[in-house]
């Protein structure tokens, strides 16, 4: 192999990291259950998140968990200094799950397209859990979907609806 197709090849694969790395500090605006919200992922130290989000608009901390809140994002971090839950916030369509669930989005569909594992009643009589073991909850009330978190796989769904 010649010298000028090593260093095109070496070129080429130094690029496709490059750009793989991009990709995953910047991220995009899916919601992948268990694992990500945009560029926030769960596992993520503290440090990552403070890159990947910036200064946060509030914190509260309860001494086992600090709660940072943006303006379309929340998250939990564990005193491991470790993200340990994503969710989104409340008025934000921004973020969407591939199968389309986000905030605003009528329910039924996305029943249809990936029906829940535990459904379980809200906190209100017009609130509906699902629960998915993917690693998603979903509140939907009066049809529209109002909450969106994501939540390690191994944690189950038993913080949600008391089954799982």
């Amino acid at each position: 192999m010649n010298t000028l197709m090593r260093v095109a090849l070496l070129t080429s694969g130094c690029l496709l990291v490059g750009v793989a790395a991009l990709g995953q500090q910047t991220g995009d605006n899916l919601i992948v259950p268990g694992q990500r919200v945009g560029p926030v992922f769960i596992g993520m130290s503290a440090s990552e998140l403070y890159r990947a989000m910036g200064e946060p608009d509030s914190t509260h901390n309860d001494g086992t968990w600090v709660e940072y809140q943006y303006k379309d994002l929340g998250t939990l971090v564990r005193n491991d200094q470790k993200v340990w839950t994503v969710w989104v916030q409340p008025n934000s369509p921004r973020y969407g799950t591939a199968e389309g669930t986000r905030i605003g989005a009528p329910d039924l569909p996305i029943r249809a397209r990936q029906p829940p594992d535990y459904v379980c009643r809200g906190p209100d009589p017009r609130s509906t859990n699902f629960c998915y073991s993917s690693g998603l909850f979903v509140r939907v009330r009066n049809g529209a979907v109002e909450y969106i978190s994501i939540f390690p796989k191994e944690d189950g769904c038993s913080r949600y609806c008391n089954h799982g």
